[in-house]
């Protein structure tokens, strides 16, 4: 999967800033021959954990070979996929030693919380819009796993989602042919940052709404919805921990259908959380 030579991409003075650095270092894939083999790379890994979205390097290949428009699209499509049920496998078997230090490190938790709100609400449309949105995919596979939804119905709904993404940006570059061609030429440096600025925000945004920093926190009654979680009822764990999302804006990692001992320390996470909340808040 060869890529020819692509538009000139970084600048030649190289910035201090790591984000940027790394960037740069994805667009000059642009003009490398393995270039479409790093499209793949890099589509698998945003879907888990790489921060920059694969669209940068698409662009600035299908700008190198117009023709091969769909192939870059399809390979970049697959890769999505495939690093998407690797992040559902995280979120599915590495929960506490993996995904919880990540959302602790990131500061993720009402992202996490956001997402696994959704998905209870909207079930497989849930990853289907962030996988065509600036929304962060990788946080709702991951959340996917998690939250231990359906998982054919995710990987339908992520194969759909980014693929009709993926082969719209590669379509209106091969469609629009030359004047594409010079207008993004001009202006890739620009348009790959604000692609960037577009993944940055969507993480702001899902850990915004709703986030714990914003939300009240009614201790009494969450004290109540902890001892809930205890019950030997999956049904009332799970009403209880959805409402205790749903109050604070704060994922503790707690899986209702997990077994005793996963449970017990996902109780403890939301205690040790809401003591601290308590302290924050000045209450006794």
């Amino acid at each position: 999967m060869s890529s020819k030579t692509a538009p000139a991409s970084a600048p030649a003075t190289r910035t201090k800033n790591p984000l940027r650095r790394l960037y740069y270092w994805v667009l000059d894939w642009g003009n490398h021959p393995m270039g479409g083999w790093a499209l793949v790379v890099l589509a698998f890994c945003e879907s888990s954990f790489f921060p920059i979205p694969p669209d940068v390097l698409l662009i600035a290949l299908c700008l190198g070979a117009r023709r091969k428009w769909a192939r870059y699209a399809a390979a970049c499509s697959v890769a999505s996929v495939l690093g998407g049920m690797a992040g559902y496998a995280l979120g599915l078997w590495l929960l506490e030693p993996v995904c919880l230090p990540l959302i602790d490190l990131l500061n993720l938790h009402s992202a996490f919380a956001r997402a696994s709100l959704w998905y209870r609400e909207y079930d497989v449309w849930a990853v289907a819009a962030a996988g065509f949105s600036p929304i962060p995919y990788k946080v709702f596979t991951i959340a996917a796993g998690i939250t231990r939804i359906d998982f054919i119905p995710f990987v339908l709904a992520s194969l759909a989602s980014r693929s009709a993404r993926f082969f719209l940006v590669a379509w209106l570059l091969w469609a629009f042919g030359e004047r594409a061609k010079t207008f993004v030429d001009k202006h890739l440096n620009w348009l790959a940052i604000a692609l960037v600025v577009l993944g940055v925000l969507g993480f702001w945004a899902v850990g915004q709404m709703g986030g714990a920093s914003s939300v009240k926190i009614d201790h009494e009654k969450c004290d109540r919805l902890v001892a809930e979680l205890q019950s030997g009822d999956i049904e009332t764990r799970k009403a209880a921990d959805l409402e205790l999302q749903q109050s604070t804006g704060h994922y503790a990692g707690f899986r209702p259908a997990a077994d005793s001992e996963e449970r017990a320390r996902g109780i403890e996470r939301w205690q040790e959380w809401l003591a601290e909340r308590r302290e924050a808040d000045g209450e006794r």
